[in-house]
């Protein structure tokens, strides 16, 4: 028992001294940020990347070290991962459009029917993690109010049955956006052309017809991939193959 205790207290005290390291190191970048290291910035940033800790003010600090060398690809890579984490967040959609448009690719997303364009600005309004609580929350007061239905099943409490027929409601709507959510995730991937220029192919195969080029900074969906090479799909439909040296994943 006590071994165990003693473990438990050396695994705790152990997470606790990493996390204060990855304070200090956090603290560390960016004050070298402020003083207009941006280098050194980025080493250090990405020093606690590598050690296995992420969080969207991480991703964002990185992404702005990156643009003010100039990296316009890699600061991309950053704000696009801390969307992950950040969505909604003002000054995160503000920087990431004054990147665009240093973009060489200045593309056209195809047009997308109402509901499918209003189903998307939905999902984006909304973090993951967030509606995951929002779910938990209404789902205990869903039971809790079932609870004292069924209770007081024969005082007709007439309040208790429309709050329980609201927050059910409630619900199963936050709860289908959560699930949407959690879908896109699992099965959308992003990358960020890092490369100045890329050809890209009509197969995977470098022989393949050249179907036009692309630059660095660029967004792509990945919908395939071989053992070198992804399928990719540009926002305006374009689609082709590419080298995976070429993109590094979001």
């Amino acid at each position: 028992m006590y071994k165990k205790l003693f473990t438990l207290f050396i695994l705790i005290s152990l997470n606790l001294a990493f996390a204060n390291q990855v304070q200090e190191q956090f603290d560390t970048a960016n004050k070298l940020y402020q003083e207009k290291q941006f280098e050194d910035a980025i080493e250090t940033y990405e020093k606690i990347i590598l050690a296995g800790f992420e969080s969207g003010d991480l991703y964002f600090n990185l992404g702005n070290a990156y643009y003010k060398t100039g990296n316009i690809a890699r600061s991309r890579l950053n704000y696009e991962r801390a969307l992950l984490w950040m969505e909604g967040d003002d000054d995160l959609a503000q920087n990431l459009e004054l990147l665009k448009l240093r973009l060489v690719d200045q593309i056209e997303p195809t047009p997308k029917i109402f509901i499918s364009a209003w189903w998307e600005k939905l999902l984006k309004l909304f973090n993951m993690d967030l509606l995951g609580y929002f779910v938990l929350g209404l789902l205990w007061l869903t039971l809790v109010l079932a609870s004292l239905l069924l209770h007081y099943r024969k005082r007709g409490l007439n309040r208790f049955k429309t709050v329980f027929v609201l927050s059910l409601i409630l619900w199963i709507l936050i709860g289908t956006i959560w699930i949407s959510k959690i879908y896109q995730f699992e099965t959308e991937n992003y990358g960020i052309i890092l490369k100045s220029t890329v050809t890209i192919h009509s197969e995977p195969a470098e022989d393949a017809t050249e179907l036009f080029v692309i630059h660095e900074g660029t967004k792509v969906q990945i919908e395939g991939k071989t053992d070198s090479w992804f399928e990719i799909r540009l926002e305006d439909g374009k689609t082709g193959w590419l080298m995976f040296d070429a993109v590094e994943i979001i």
